[in-house]
């Protein structure tokens, strides 16, 4: 009762301390008690059970060590482990228990007796690096220990009850709602765009409301917030959709309702900004959003630390670091929107804040970085202008038109996009000479083809139009050593031979 007693006091001063009680044996006999700082992970065993060998001393110092180990700790973390075992026993083991000390990791065992010199007991405190701890008086009575005994018991067991609803609370702010809400609505918009035309497909897509740079710029920036809640492929909605779902219903839990849904529209809108400024493509998805809530988490984590590395911090973590390496190694994946996604979270949590733990002036400082940032991408994305034409949209857009046979449209859309089309401008300048052989503007038609040629020699279709051109033009000069390059290049082609045929 004596030991259970000094141990009743030890931990309880421990906890205040900020050590954190793990766990109580059944009969009150061990407390595991652990304290995570930036630099070291502190594991305390305090224990009244009695060992009377060293063996038995060093084999229940293993198996505790072990068993932490295996359940509560990662393989980042080891080398910042120490282990300290406190066992208040009426005697020690009777052979030699010092050779045990300092064997795994950093590892200190205290032994407390009631006859424990006062310089040992320092040593101890000094090495946990707790404040001082009057050595505890026995001198009371049995009935009277037995009391205290009783009352410290109860204090603990409250300490760690509280303590544990200080961390179920942090999760229980709110039951989610809005996380199947907007799973509702993704679902239902793929559905639209499946039995419109396909997700797949440009036009549909843009009829819907997706990313496209150059309707942005012209005024449609909607396509921001529209293109959150369309995808691409059922891959793609499968993916988001799962993702949405279970850390969706996690950052709901812990920031509430009203909180999760500001979270996820900011977040989504910088996605998109992101996107507009760094990616040409035709974009959609939940993934900006999501990567928001992901910074979000990150929010909690430096607010709540100890929480977060205890429950969720490695995993989440990894899972950013994984998609942004992802997200590098693969070209259809949109990066920007992912990492402006994720920085947006983070800003927007900081916004909102949690609801226990208000700061009126990070939330100031928050709410001004999210306009600056916003407004950086915005600027950036509106005066970079290679950014704002797909090449894949540009050429259906041009297409349409011919089929349309609008070709005096064709030439002028064409020639205002060339600038930007970099990639693609031997396509482009194809189908402007295309375009202008329909209106009988021949010279034109053979610059452009010309140029073709020049930066790809191989471009077949390019050289057979221009061969006809400069047939129907009488640059029969010019022709024949195309028409024969042409027979080089493909001999089984008929069409090659009978030109060149005919020349002959």
């Amino acid at each position: 009762m004596k030991n259970q007693y000094v141990q009743s006091q030890i931990v309880l001063h421990l906890l205040k301390e900020d050590f954190e009680l793990l766990q109580i044996n059944e009969h009150f006999t061990e407390y595991l008690l652990v304290k995570r700082s930036r630099n070291v992970h502190k594991v305390l065993f305090v224990s009244t059970n009695q060992y009377n060998w060293a063996n038995e001393l060093h084999k229940r110092i293993k198996f505790l060590e072990e068993k932490y180990i295996k359940s509560q700790m990662n393989k980042w973390s080891k080398k910042n482990l120490t282990f300290h075992h406190i066992f208040i026993t009426d005697y020690p083991p009777v052979d030699e228990w010092e050779r045990y000390e300092g064997t795994t990791y950093s590892r200190y065992v205290h032994l407390v007796t009631e006859n424990m010199e006062l310089d040992e007991w320092i040593k101890m405190l000094n090495l946990l690096e707790v404040k001082h701890i009057a050595q505890v008086n026995l001198s009371h009575e049995m009935m009277e220990i037995d009391q205290k005994l009783q009352e410290s018991k109860q204090e603990i067991i409250s300490i760690h009850h509280n303590k544990q609803e200080e961390i179920r609370a942090l999760y229980q702010q709110g039951k989610p709602i809005w996380t199947y809400v907007f799973i509702a609505i993704n679902c239902v918009m793929f559905i639209l765009l499946e039995i419109s035309g396909g997700s797949t497909s440009i036009e549909t897509l843009l009829t819907f409301g997706a990313k496209y740079n150059h309707a942005i710029v012209t005024g449609e920036w909607w396509r921001i917030f529209t293109s959150m809640f369309l995808h691409i492929g059922f891959i793609h909605i499968i993916l988001n959709m799962l993702a949405l779902y279970y850390v969706g219903t996690l950052v709901e839990r812990i920031f509430g309702n009203s909180r999760f849904l500001i979270i996820y529209l900011l977040s989504g809108f910088i996605g998109g900004l992101a996107s507009f400024a760094f990616n040409d493509s035709i974009a959609a998805g939940a993934s900006g959003a999501i990567f928001g809530l992901f910074g979000a988490l990150l929010c909690f984590g430096t607010q709540y630390p100890k929480v977060f590395f205890r429950t969720l911090g490695w995993n989440v973590i990894l899972v950013i670091a994984m998609n942004v390496v992802l997200g590098f190694s693969v070209a259809q994946i949109d990066n920007s929107a992912h990492l402006g996604g994720l920085i947006g979270g983070f800003i927007s949590a900081y916004i909102v804040m949690f609801r226990q733990k208000k700061n009126m002036k990070w939330q100031i400082v928050a709410s001004i970085s999210y306009i600056i940032l916003a407004i950086g991408l915005i600027g950036f994305g509106t005066v970079n202008e290679k950014n704002h034409y797909n090449g894949a949209v540009v050429l259906h857009a041009i297409l349409q038109l011919i089929e349309q046979e609008k070709y005096e449209e064709t030439i002028h859309y064409t020639s205002e996009l060339l600038p930007y089309m970099e990639e693609y401008e031997n396509d482009v300048l194809f189908y402007r000479a295309y375009a202008t052989i329909q209106i009988g503007e021949y010279d034109k038609a053979i610059i452009d083809l010309e140029q073709i040629v020049a930066n790809d020699p191989k471009f077949e279709e390019a050289m057979f139009n221009l061969s006809l051109l400069y047939l129907e033009t009488n640059q029969l000069e010019k022709s024949t050593p195309l028409i024969k390059q042409l027979n080089d290049i493909d001999p089984e082609n008929e069409k090659y031979q009978q030109l060149e045929q005919y020349l002959q």
